[in-house]
């Protein structure tokens, strides 16, 4: 996830603030089920993240580490809510 999107990607909002990740899901919402019921069905939604695409060296992201689907409202895009586990 990058939250300062360059001008040729789509403007979705999404910021992490220490322990919470607002996330804007696809546009065409295929994979927000796959979000919002992760824990049912035995996945893990793993957190890489960048401020702005050169914020790390090669435009490498941070491991942010496991987090977990906590609300969402909207859609296409879905606006999520995930919390740090």
């Amino acid at each position: 996830i990058t939250e300062k999107k360059t001008a040729d990607r789509t403007q979705y909002i999404d910021f992490l603030d220490r322990n919470k990740l607002v996330w804007d899901g696809q546009t065409s919402g295929r994979t927000d089920n796959e979000i919002i019921e992760h824990e049912l069905n035995g996945n893990e939604l793993v957190i890489f993240y960048r401020k702005e695409k050169y914020e790390f060296e090669h435009a490498a992201f941070r491991y942010e580490g496991k987090f977990k689907y906590i609300s969402h409202e909207g859609a296409n895009p879905s606006h999520f809510i995930l919390e740090r586990v």
